[in-house]
């Protein structure tokens, strides 16, 4: 049975023992299915619009976390103001974050050796 916003549709029935009856079913669940692709329209439109700018952040995004660039204090605060348009909220202080780096060296290694691990 459809519901729309968590209710019954007036039309609705609790039998269908006739041929309008579920005709008319049919015909509401397909209306509402065709609403629904409908809204969904506009979402893919804007993800093919996007998709360039994700695309290019996401290449980018590897680069730096794969050459360890992040690490540096100007590169993170240069791609934290491109990625999240709030730049002061993500700022380092430090030259270069040691913490940081040495995060990402234990993943390369886990990574790096896992495949060797039998």
């Amino acid at each position: 049975m459809p519901l729309v916003n968590s209710k019954k549709l007036s039309f609705s029935f609790e039998y269908h023992d006739s041929l309008p009856k579920v005709l008319i079913y049919i015909l509401t669940w397909l209306v509402l299915i065709l609403a629904q692709l409908m809204c969904l329209i506009p979402f893919f439109l804007w993800s093919l619009i996007l998709l360039p700018y994700t695309a290019t952040l996401f290449i980018v995004g590897l680069f730096l976390f794969q050459t360890k660039l992040l690490v540096h204090q100007v590169v993170w605060n240069k791609w934290c103001a491109l990625f999240t348009s709030r730049s002061w909220q993500y700022d380092k202080d430090v030259v270069y974050d040691t913490k940081y780096f040495n995060e990402l060296l234990v993943i390369e290694l886990l990574f790096n050796n896992i495949p060797q691990v039998q």
